[in-house]
């Protein structure tokens, strides 16, 4: 949750995170393929108690885009770094 970290809601962003890997993770138990996923969203969950920088969420944002709609990254730098490394810095 970008938003609630831009805005120092750090502990309204582990509610949040806490709450949905609750469900998640009970709905990834049975799928295929699931396992990146719910790694990821526990990392989120780990890094959400501190303030990221304006680049992270920007990752995180387009990182989000791209897997929506099964997307290639086409921007210049390569290799890009993925979210999840940006945001535990």
């Amino acid at each position: 949750r970008d938003r609630m970290n831009r805005e120092g809601d750090f502990h309204g962003a582990q509610r949040y995170l806490d709450r949905e890997l609750h469900f998640f993770e009970r709905y990834c138990e049975d799928v295929p393929g699931t396992d990146e996923l719910v790694h990821e969203l526990h990392h989120l969950r780990a890094h959400a108690s501190r303030r990221w920088t304006e680049r992270a969420r920007k990752e995180i944002e387009i990182a989000t885009i791209k897997k929506r709609y099964a997307a290639k990254d086409h921007r210049v730098a390569s290799p890009r770094m993925k979210w999840t490394e940006s945001v535990g810095k």
